[in-house]
């Protein structure tokens, strides 16, 4: 399972977001919640970004020639789409942050897999950042 949050200059949660992934290897998992989290700001048009992931190899990734032999061929594809649609974007750029920093989007993911709840999860599901309005249901 695949999570992305989109967060607003506050640090509050506007948007979250799920996907179905048949991969078990962690470093797909984390480029295909880095094309999640893109593919959604570029359908709501966003035209700046700010991507934040703990995956070094994602994240550095990004900043490689798509050419690059250094870019691990199992997200390739998953990089290079996601490049595509930072290209509608004045202004973008990605950041590796420390894993306890993604608490949330592993928090989603794996609601998210115990619920097998795929799509949108309304921000009114989520408290704050990390807190669970938790009580057995799936989100509204």
């Amino acid at each position: 399972m695949a999570a992305a949050l989109l967060f607003n200059s506050d640090g509050d949660i506007i948007n979250a977001w799920t996907s179905l992934s048949s991969i078990m290897d962690h470093l797909v998992r984390e480029a295909e919640a880095a094309f999640l989290a893109i593919s959604k700001a570029s359908d709501l048009l966003l035209q700046t970004l700010i991507i934040a992931g703990d995956s070094s190899l994602v994240t550095e990734s990004f900043q490689l020639d798509p050419l690059s032999s250094l870019m691990p061929w199992k997200i390739h594809y998953l990089v290079i789409k996601a490049l595509n649609l930072l290209r509608r974007c004045s202004f973008w750029f990605i950041i590796k942050i420390p894993c306890d920093d993604n608490f949330v989007a592993h928090s989603l993911a794996i609601w998210a897999t115990a619920h097998s709840f795929v799509g949108a999860v309304p921000p009114s599901f989520l408290l704050s950042r990390g807190l669970w309005k938790f009580d057995g249901a799936k989100p509204p």
